[in-house]
């Protein structure tokens, strides 16, 4: 399979990630579901974020942890230059394990003006 990396503008929007990273669920923002995405592991194919290693270890973190939610804010790269975004963090856990987290939602948007943008 080969994975392409995910262009900023294709991050705003909803992911769903099993444990180890890959993607079960996508739907971006104007676009709808992106089924190319699916079964690519996310951090392998999201190459935007400008502190790459530590927006992983937050995610990874979370999805082991015994939170619900979280959230965070990090700057996107790209070609338009840098954008603060939100990322937000919910647990979806097995109905037979409440500590077994079956997927993490990853839910990016924009919290700042776009360049060039009102």
């Amino acid at each position: 399979m080969t994975a392409t990396t995910i262009r900023q503008q294709d991050l705003f929007g909803l992911f769903e990630l099993d444990v180890n990273g890959m993607v079960l669920y996508s739907r971006v923002e104007d676009k709808g579901p992106k089924s190319d995405l699916l079964g690519n592991n996310f951090f392998e194919v999201v190459r935007a974020f400008d502190l790459e290693d530590q927006v992983r270890a937050k995610i990874t973190s979370f999805a082991s942890s015994t939170t619900v939610a979280d959230s965070f804010s990090v700057t996107l790269k790209g070609e338009s230059g840098q954008l603060p975004v939100r990322v937000l963090l919910a647990r979806i856990r097995d109905r037979w394990s409440a500590d077994h987290t079956k997927s993490v939602l990853v839910h990016i948007r924009k919290i700042g003006k776009e360049p060039g943008r009102l």
